[in-house]
């Protein structure tokens, strides 16, 4: 397999495969995150993904060692695909990325998912309460790697399409092709032109600031208000909401009365979402 990517190819068959890193404790995942050098694009993106917030030090460092790493192999393909002296050399470097190396990871991260047997259904909650575990990390890790490698060929694919070989794959086929399933609903992979209408990625609760609307009824509201405190607590320290949110305003979301406070969702869209199922 292509080395183009060294630090997923220790993910993926090295020293940093999950299951061989079990006994490793926060603190050291946070050293580790603290010595993987963040890599910015050469160019605009034309696509983002919107993924579970990775609320663990292990979890932000195996998506930084991902994001640091796509983001350099992208870097090296825009640069040889200017600095080429001919068609055919833009051809071969395009042609090299989607459909060898891209390619073999896509082949690699399926056949891990399957072997470890890493269904994405690890990541949706289980009788209300999120699930936990070293395979539960494992799933939210390999996962995110199979978006951002499907990512990673839309993004050459799009950038060069008068240099490629041969047909590019689409989104839906490249889930259906590589993992033998079907795109995600809602999506995970965004064109980045889509997000225009999303004022710096906030979501409101409701459609507008004038026009109040029920809010949810939380069954317990009466005997066990402090699970909503509590949640409203967790999701202003992990970056969810807007920070300067009051319990009481977040409490009113859930009393079943009209919403004329809303609360500001600074997470994404496929957060919220979670967070509603």
């Amino acid at each position: 397999m292509s080395s183009k990517l060294p630090q997923i190819q220790q993910l993926l068959y090295r020293k940093y495969r999950p299951w061989m890193m079990v006994d490793y404790s926060e603190t050291r995942f946070k050293e580790l995150l603290s010595g993987i050098k963040t890599v910015k694009p050469k160019q605009l993106e034309l696509f983002d993904v919107e993924f579970l917030n990775p609320l663990s030090f292990k979890r932000k460092f195996y998506k930084k060692l991902i994001d640091s790493d796509l983001a350099r192999y992208l870097n090296d393909i825009h640069s040889s695909v200017s600095g080429s002296k001919s068609e055919n050399q833009k051809k071969y470097h395009v042609y090299t990325a989607l459909s060898r190396t891209i390619k073999d990871y896509l082949n690699a991260t399926q056949k891990l998912l399957e072997k470890r047997e890493l269904n994405a259904e690890l990541l949706e909650p289980k009788n209300s309460k999120v699930q936990k575990g070293d395979n539960v990390d494992e799933a939210y890790i390999f996962h995110y790697l199979k978006h951002q490698l499907i990512r990673t060929y839309l993004e050459i694919s799009e950038a060069y399409p008068k240099h490629r070989k041969l047909e590019s794959l689409e989104l839906e086929d490249l889930y259906l092709t590589f993992f033998y399933e079907l795109a995600p609903d809602p999506p995970v992979i965004i064109p980045t032109l889509d997000k225009s209408d999303k004022s710096d990625g906030r979501y409101e609760v409701q459609p507008q600031p004038h026009a109040p609307v029920e809010g949810f009824r939380y069954v317990r509201f009466d005997t066990e208000p402090e699970n909503l405190t509590n949640l409203c607590d967790s999701l202003r320290k992990n970056g969810l909401i807007d920070e300067q949110t009051t319990a009481h305003q977040f409490r009113k979301l859930f009393s079943g009365q009209k919403v004329t406070d809303p609360v500001t969702w600074t997470g994404n869209a496929s957060e919220l979402y979670y967070l509603i199922s």
